[in-house]
């Protein structure tokens, strides 16, 4: 709406190409493509923890996003004297009055999926009118772009038909270097719409995209899918390998991560989280050395609830956090759930000896309502039964800290087992979070 009303205000294209943007990528994401779930958050990346609501206890924003959708119509056009400008390409019919004469446009396109717009103008005003289109900034100049970002076309009275089309290239493109977590990173876009790599469209990089590398010199080519979503392919690589290492603090030297060639699919991002829970990123590293770590391996986790955050992948993506209120980092909670017992799970995909759990808090105290937990215990699964794990030295109990912005310690008496699992008691009125889990 600020956008709409500095090009009100100015008549510069630049402001609808910035309105156009956040429509395609941030409100459309927002709602799912069923017109029934929603996003309150925007992530750029997700380990498979975020999924639509149907609906939110105080809900104001599906509303105001149901209210701007269904006033989309009053964006699409604006008048400036004998000028109409066109600002959004949308199938649909409208009049607009023009110097006291109604000018009746039907508009054909497909956009922003095809670039073809096709125009049917009638008027019957005494003198032409100006038809303004805009042209993305990524248009040639000498294709008629005006400096203010518009094609301008005089329409004589009578009926009109135009047509052309609207660039839609795709591009890589990189942030500010002032954010700092996109350092290193580009993303893909084509035209206005932003484009996502999904897990679920990529299982040929071993069913997760973190591990994903996207070098300056990839081979990008576009396709159309079958359910008619414009799709984009990125001849890139995945880290198959990171030298062995369990950890990122098991050893301070190992072998540089191994690599294996591989066809990323990419789609527009809105288009993310419809088709069940999957992994996905905007911001693909450019070189192995700046991304993400793998997940640590052989592990699966669950829980007795999953809270708001990233789900259960957030607690062994092997990301450490800066602090207990690192609010940068996945995060696995149990919220809304407060004051009660809870548990988090790991299960090996074979027997291990485990001789000491980890376990990175997270407290939004003065944000949200997650607090360290009053306590907590570890057991281990002998069999069928699970058994609490020993010190030791028996005449010792385990005691497990709840301090902040550090990793909490059990160490216990070593046990071969396949699954372990951290029983939590959540402090009275107060949610608990983990940032990060390891074991050892």
């Amino acid at each position: 709406m600020w956008a709409h009303r500095m090009f009100l205000l100015t008549g510069e294209a630049e402001y609808m190409e910035q309105f156009e943007r956040t429509l395609y990528n941030a409100v459309l994401a927002g709602v799912g493509l069923d017109g029934e779930s929603f996003f309150y958050v925007n992530p750029l990346a997700s380990r498979g923890g975020h999924h639509r609501s149907a609906w939110f206890a105080c809900a104001c924003c599906p509303p105001n996003v149901l209210r701007f959708v269904g006033g989309l119509g009053q964006y699409v056009y604006a008048t400036r004297g004998s000028t109409i400008y066109l600002n959004l390409y949308a199938g649909g019919s409208a009049k607009v009055t023009v110097n006291g004469h109604v000018v009746t446009i039907d508009q054909e396109t497909s956009y922003p999926f095809d670039g073809h717009v096709k125009l049917t103008v009638k008027h019957d005003a005494p003198v032409p009118i100006v038809l303004a289109y805009r042209m993305p900034r990524s248009a040639e100049i000498d294709a008629g772009v005006s400096a203010d970002g518009y094609v301008r076309r005089t329409l004589d009275r009578g009926t009109t038909e135009h047509e052309f089309i609207v660039p839609l290239p795709v591009r890589r493109v990189v942030a500010d270097p002032r954010v700092k977590a996109a350092v290193g990173r580009v993303a893909l876009t084509r035209g206005p719409l932003v484009y996502a790599a999904e897990s679920i469209d990529n299982p040929g990089a071993g069913g997760s995209v973190a591990g994903l590398i996207l070098p300056p010199d990839a081979e990008l080519e576009e396709r159309i899918a079958a359910d008619g979503t414009p799709e984009i392919l990125a001849k890139a690589i995945r880290v198959a390998s990171t030298g062995g290492a369990e950890t990122a603090t098991e050893v301070l030297y190992r072998d540089a991560p191994s690599t294996t060639p591989v066809v990323v699919v990419l789609r527009p991002y809105f288009m993310w989280a419809n088709r069940g829970p999957s992994e996905m990123s905007v911001w693909l590293p450019e070189t192995a050395h700046l991304g993400e770590p793998l997940p640590a391996p052989g592990i699966s986790a669950s829980a007795s609830f999953i809270g708001h955050g990233d789900g259960v992948p957030a607690l062994f993506d092997r990301i450490e956090p800066a602090a207990s209120n690192d609010h940068d980092v996945a995060r696995f909670t149990f919220w809304s759930h407060k004051g009660t017992a809870e548990w988090v799970r790991y299960e090996f995909a074979r027997p291990r000896t485990v001789s000491a759990v980890e376990v990175y808090w997270f407290d939004d105290t003065g944000r949200g309502e997650c607090r360290v937990p009053a306590g907590w215990t570890v057991e281990y699964l002998d069999a069928e039964e699970w058994k609490p794990v020993a010190n030791s030295s028996p005449a010792s109990p385990v005691v497990n800290g709840v301090a902040k912005d550090r990793f909490n310690v059990c160490g216990f008496a070593p046990v071969v087992t396949g699954s372990v699992r951290v029983n939590v008691q959540q402090e009275e009125r107060f949610s608990s979070g983990i940032l990060e889990m390891r074991v050892r």
